[in-house]
């Protein structure tokens, strides 16, 4: 046996309701998006090492995500992916989330630093005789 349900829905300022033949309503308002959050297992990494940022922010609808280093664009998405970084790649991540419902957008950092391959570094040895 199956159930099958009607709706109806309306739309006004933004928001839908929605009704069932119960006559229960859902309601869904665009909010956000909130403050994002990157979510990364390092601050500190060494060329060759992966890179792997996720960004999330709470919004109705889902926020479209984009990613900048130092201010300049890299990509689209809530996920942001290197297999081998280098030292160019040391600066300021940002995360932006935007509602295209709301038209909000908001942005959060995350200092990244790169160093050399490890046993690769510049040593500076004083010997005093």
């Amino acid at each position: 046996m199956s159930l099958e349900m009607e709706t109806a829905e309306k739309s006004y300022l933004g928001g839908k309701v929605r009704w069932n033949l119960q006559g229960a309503q859902q309601l869904h308002i665009p909010d956000g998006p909130d403050v994002p959050s990157i979510v990364s297992p390092f601050s500190n990494y060494h060329t060759g090492e992966k890179l792997h940022l996720y960004c999330f922010a709470d919004s109705n609808p889902p926020a479209e995500y984009s990613w900048k280093i130092n201010g300049k664009f890299l990509q689209s998405g809530q996920e942001l992916f290197i297999p081998h970084i280098t030292t160019m790649h040391s600066g300021l991540y940002g995360c932006s989330a935007r509602n295209s419902a709301t038209g909000r957008e908001r942005s959060t950092f995350k200092m990244i630093e790169v160093s050399p391959p490890l046993g690769r570094g510049k040593l500076a040895w004083n010997h005093l005789t």
